[in-house]
């Protein structure tokens, strides 16, 4: 009895080791081929890297926004939860940036958040997905863009999205190349007003009512008063700069100033809208009674002339009484 029992331990062992033997080939084989797909990937993103230059356009209007240049790197950054990891849990990915060129002296540049590579082994064109987060300074307002395309054959094309879901900007662009000219094309957006933080305009209104004229017999009279128009805001970052080639929505602040022409000292009324809503594309400013700026229950509208396109056709209503109010304003110097 005693021998056939140490048989039956020595068998068992024998058994044990050899099981032992198999689960650590096993985890080698798992390792080996996590490592395998992790260098398959960064072989793949390799071939992507590298600076593609080409031309942007806004997506609405077609017009050219300049020349734009993709800086695209692979890297191996460490995370557990990658679907394609290596056996050290790095996993494969691109990261870059994109700058947008207006001429030789105005480029905006921002660093993607996060990158999403995937190349389809059959057609071997690869998915680009990349987001770029943008915090809109003196607001609580912030956009999240969204660069979708393809990679083939050395060509990155696709769109620029604007959360959720709306397309503001269309590209092309070849690894290798250069610029499809030499400076950029001149686009609609304003550098004129883009460069500065503040901005006045002048006007007059032929008859304002309630402006306190009276007649002899102390009956009210309409008259006419002048417009300081002024627009200040924080100057943009250098998101918000890249932003404004799509959007040239700006958060700021604009007052009304309406003065008595015979007598520039006496000021009727002030009025301040502190947080308009100001476009920065064409020579003028658009703020919007209708996102916030409502200041003693009075909205204010401005939109840039048909006429003349550094002018604003700005309209003025007053919700207390129901009086409107129109007038226009043109560039005027610092009052």
């Amino acid at each position: 009895m005693t021998i056939k029992f140490n048989s039956n331990i020595a068998q068992f062992a024998l058994l044990f080791s050899a099981l032992l033997s198999l689960a650590g080939c096993q985890d080698q084989n798992l390792d080996q081929y996590q490592q395998e797909q992790l260098n398959n990937q960064l072989a793949k993103e390799q071939a992507a890297s590298g600076v593609y230059k080409g031309s942007v356009s806004n997506q609405a209007t077609g017009q050219s926004l300049g020349n734009i240049e993709f800086d695209l790197l692979p890297n191996a950054s460490p995370s557990t939860s990658s679907t394609i990891a290596g056996s050290n849990g790095a996993q494969a990915s691109l990261i870059g940036s994109v700058t947008i060129f207006q001429g030789a002296a105005i480029s905006n540049k921002v660093d993607f958040d996060s990158i999403h590579y995937y190349v389809d082994d059959n057609s071997g064109v690869g998915t680009f997905t990349g987001s770029i987060q943008v915090p809109i300074t003196g607001s609580t307002r912030s956009a999240t863009l969204t660069v979708a395309g393809t990679i083939n054959n050395g060509v990155f094309s696709g769109t620029i999205v604007n959360s959720p879901s709306e397309p503001i900007g269309a590209f092309r662009a070849v690894l290798g190349a250069g610029f499809p000219s030499a400076d950029g094309q001149a686009s609609s957006f304003s550098n004129d007003l883009a460069s500065q933080q503040t901005a006045n305009y002048l006007g007059q209104i032929p008859n304002l009512p309630g402006c306190n004229n009276k007649d002899a017999q102390g009956k009210s009279l309409a008259c006419p008063v002048n417009v300081l128009l002024n627009v200040s805001y924080l100057a943009p970052t250098e998101a918000e700069a890249f932003l404004n080639n799509f959007e040239g929505g700006k958060t700021g602040t604009v007052t009304l100033k309406f003065v008595d022409p015979n007598n520039p000292s006496r000021v009727i009324a002030n009025l301040a809208f502190p947080q308009a809503q100001i476009d920065l594309h064409g020579n003028g400013i658009k703020t919007s009674g209708n996102v916030g700026e409502v200041v003693a229950n009075t909205t204010l509208v401005c939109v840039p002339s048909t006429q003349d396109s550094k002018s604003e056709n700005c309209t003025m209503h007053t919700l207390s009484n129901g009086v409107t109010i129109s007038f226009a304003v043109s560039p005027a110097s610092a009052q």
